[in-house]
């Protein structure tokens, strides 16, 4: 009989193909945990946005902003800015108004949105300004993200 030019492995060097098996198992496991933490760290990242835009207020810093941000767009020869963008989630009708440009539209608004809005009708509107809102994209076919313009265009 010819020699072995291999050692038959010893008991603890053996792997069956079960163990194969239960490798792989274990691994999508721990893959599926995984992706599972990310999505609940992802949501939480969702929600805390959500809470600081329903919250934040609009601040002198941001209509200076917004000033400067006008005075360059301008300085471009355009006719308006966007002022803010946000998930049509935020919204208490998810952008339906926006979307069928319905004249009520800024009864949707909520948080930021409406604290622009109402700074807006403040000190805006009173110089000629207009705000208009879009709907920015339609991620498979849903309303997506919302866009606030400022505008100076006759």
């Amino acid at each position: 009989m010819p020699s072995k030019e291999y050692q038959t492995p010893s008991e603890s060097e053996r792997i069956s193909a079960s163990d194969l098996r239960q490798r792989i198992t274990d691994k999508s496991i721990e893959e599926a945990k995984k992706r599972a933490a990310n999505a609940r760290e992802k949501d939480t990242e969702k929600q805390h946005a959500y809470q600081e835009f329903l919250q934040r207020k609009f601040t002198e810093n941001d209509r200076l902003k917004f000033r400067g941000m006008g005075e360059r767009a301008a300085d471009k020869g355009l006719f308006e800015i966007q002022i803010l963008t946000f998930p049509s989630e935020y919204l208490e009708d998810h952008g339906r108004r926006i979307n069928n440009f319905d004249k009520d539209w800024p009864v949707s608004l909520t948080g930021f949105a409406k604290a622009c809005y109402d700074a807006y009708v403040d000190l805006a509107k009173p110089q000629g300004y207009k705000i208009i809102a879009k709907v920015l994209d339609y991620p498979n076919g849903m309303i997506g993200d919302i866009g606030l313009y400022l505008s100076w265009k006759d």
